[in-house]
């Protein structure tokens, strides 16, 4: 998972290649991006990179692909697998990574913030609002955040804000993109 940081905060997943799977809305007025790029030998060693968001969905979708430039290493493919049907009463484990806006701080005027492991379960049969699945956060204080994070959010701001695009993973694959 990396940061995008401009021209809205979010996350995106490294798919293969130097593509990057995100969500729609971080780029409804640009194709210009950057992303936080960390070293995966030292996490704390991080830059922003300018990339390019080369296609977006239709409007009704919210998904969008950015590639990297020419000089980032590539990576090895992910799979994508499909959940169960929606008739099913199955409850399906996921996990993700994104970096929420309670976790975000300031170092030297620049704002970074803390990648968070995220799991919970989707009732595959409940597909509201819009048809879309929903997300059930494990209750867990590793995964919710605390109340002196939260006092500090403008009152129109969500603690999750910041982990749009995270890719959703179901037993290894990549399903879906919060």
């Amino acid at each position: 998972a990396l940061e995008i940081v401009a021209p809205k905060y979010g996350t995106a997943y490294r798919m293969g290649g130097r593509l990057l799977l995100t969500c729609r809305h971080l780029f409804y007025n640009s194709n210009d991006c950057k992303v936080r790029f960390r070293s995966a030998s030292n996490y704390s060693d991080k830059q922003d990179i300018d990339a390019q968001v080369i296609w977006k969905a239709p409007d009704n979708i919210d998904i969008a692909l950015v590639k990297l430039p020419e000089t980032i290493e590539t990576c090895n493919p992910v799979v994508f697998g499909v959940l169960p049907d929606a008739n099913t009463t199955k409850k399906v484990k996921f996990d993700c990574l994104g970096f929420p806006l309670f976790l975000r701080y300031a170092e030297d005027e620049i704002k970074y913030a803390t990648g968070l492991h995220i799991e919970g379960t989707i009732d595959v049969a409940n597909r509201v609002p819009h048809h879309r699945l929903l997300l059930n956060i494990k209750d867990s204080q590793d995964i919710q955040p605390p109340d002196e994070q939260l006092e500090r959010l403008a009152e129109d701001q969500s603690p999750w804000q910041g982990t749009s695009g995270s890719a959703i993973v179901c037993y290894g694959l990549v399903i879906g993109v919060q």
